[in-house]
C-alpha cells in the first residue's frame, strides 16, 4: 500500500507542481551540434587513454572477467563519471541529433562510445543503451505519445512468448529460450522486485542511512556502512564482495533511508524532481527529450535517484535537451 501511495504521490505532485524557472542564458556553443560532437570525442579519448591497458572485446559470457579487470584498475572519480556519461548522456544525445538532423556520423560516433564502455567494463547495459533510442524513435513514429499503453505491453511482449515456449518445448531450443528469459526478461522486469524484497529484509536487521548514502548529506549524517550501499546489500545477500545489489529509488532511497516511511517521502522528492525537469525542458521538442533521456531512465530504474541524476548524468541530459532539443531553426549548425 505504501508503494502504491508513493507512486500516487509522484504522479500527483508532478501534475500539480509547476516550477517557474528563469530563462536559461542563450549559449550558442551549447546549442551547437559540433560542440556536443567534440565534447563526446574528447570524453572518448580521455576514457581510452585511462583504460587502454585493459580494454578487450569479450563475449557476453565473459563480461564478468572484464568487470573484475576494470574494478582492479585504480581510477579517479572523474573517469568513473565519464564512463557513465558516454553511455547515458553523449550517446543518446548524438542519436537524437541523428534523427533530428539526419547526420549518420553522429550515430556512428555513438556506437564507438558504447562499444568503448563495453570494452572497458563489460557493461551489457552499454549495448542496450545504444539500441534503446532507435526503439523509442520507432515507437514515436507509431504514435507512442497518443498510445501510452504500449509501455504496459512491454513486459507481456518480453515475458509471455518465452514462458509459453518453455512450457511447450523441452528441447535445446527451449534451453536457449530459458537463457533469453533469464538474461533479458528477468533482468529487465523481474530483478527489481527481488531486489526490493532484499532491501526490505536487510534494513529490518540493519540501521537506516537517513540519506547519508547521498554525497553531500554524508558530511552531515554518518553513513553506517563501510562500502557503497549496493555492495553492502549484495554481500549480505550472496556473500560475494563483488556483487552489487543495486536497486531503484524506492529501495535504495526510500527503504534504505527510512524504512517503510521512506516510501511516501521519496515519492514526494521524485515528484518534485520530475516537475523541475519538466520545467527545464518545457521549450524542447518532446520526442527529442524522450529519445535522449531513454537510456538515463534505465540507470534511474536501477540506482538511487540522486546517483542517477549526477553520476548517471540525468541533469546533464536535460540541460542539453533544453538547448539541442529546440526547433531546428533555433539550433546552430543544422544542415
Amino acid at each position: 500500500m505504501l508503494l502504491l501511495m508513493s507512486l500516487f504521490l509522484i504522479r500527483l505532485i508532478n501534475a500539480s507542481t509547476q516550477f517557474s524557472l528563469p530563462r536559461l542564458r542563450e549559449l550558442g556553443f551549447f546549442s551547437s551540434t559540433k560542440f556536443i560532437a567534440l565534447l563526446s570525442i574528447a570524453a572518448l579519448l580521455l576514457t581510452i587513454l585511462q583504460f587502454h591497458s585493459i580494454m578487450r572485446l569479450v563475449a557476453l559470457e565473459d563480461v564478468y572477467s572484464q568487470r573484475f579487470a576494470s574494478a582492479d584498475l585504480s581510477v579517479g572519480r572523474l573517469s568513473g563519471y565519464l564512463l557513465n556519461w558516454l553511455v547515458f548522456v553523449f550517446s543518446p544525445l548524438l542519436i537524437a541529433l541523428t534523427f533530428k538532423h539526419g547526420k549518420l556520423s553522429f550515430a556512428l560516433l555513438a556506437s564507438f562510445l558504447c562499444l568503448t564502455v563495453y570494452m572497458v567494463n563489460g557493461s551489457k547495459l552499454a549495448l542496450i543503451a545504444f539500441f534503446m533510442p532507435f526503439v523509442l524513435h520507432r515507437l514515436l513514429s507509431w504514435g507512442l505519445l497518443r498510445r501510452p499503453y504500449l509501455f504496459i505491453l512491454f513486459p507481456i511482449i518480453f515475458l509471455l512468448p518465452p514462458i509459453l515456449l518453455i512450457a511447450v518445448l523441452e528441447t535445446e531450443f527451449g534451453g536457449a529460450v530459458k537463457l533469453f528469459l533469464s538474461q533479458l526478461s528477468m533482468r529487465a522486469f523481474g530483478i527489481q522486485a527481488v531486489a526490493f524484497t532484499q532491501y526490505v529484509q536487510f534494513f529490518e536487521e540493519n540501521p537506516h542511512t537517513y540519506f547519508s548514502h547521498v554525497t553531500g548529506i554524508n558530511s552531515l549524517v554518518d553513513y553506517p556502512f563501510q562500502g557503497p550501499l549496493g555492495r553492502v546489500v549484495g554481500y549480505w545477500v550472496s556473500g560475494n564482495e563483488f556483487y552489487s545489489a543495486n536497486s531503484n529509488f524506492w529501495a535504495s532511497d526510500g527503504i534504505a533511508a527510512a524504512g517503510y516511511i521512506g516510501l511516501p517521502l521519496i515519492g514526494v522528492l521524485v515528484g518534485l524532481m520530475l516537475s523541475f525537469l519538466d520545467a527545464l525542458v518545457k521549450s524542447a521538442d518532446l520526442g527529442f527529450v524522450i529519445i535522449a533521456s531513454g537510456p538515463f531512465l534505465l540507470t534511474a530504474a536501477n540506482t538511487p535517484i540522486f546517483t542517477a541524476m549526477v553520476t548517471g548524468g540525468g541533469l546533464l541530459v536535460f540541460v542539453f535537451c533544453q538547448y539541442l532539443g529546440k526547433p531546428s531553426h533555433r539550433t546552430t549548425d543544422a544542415p
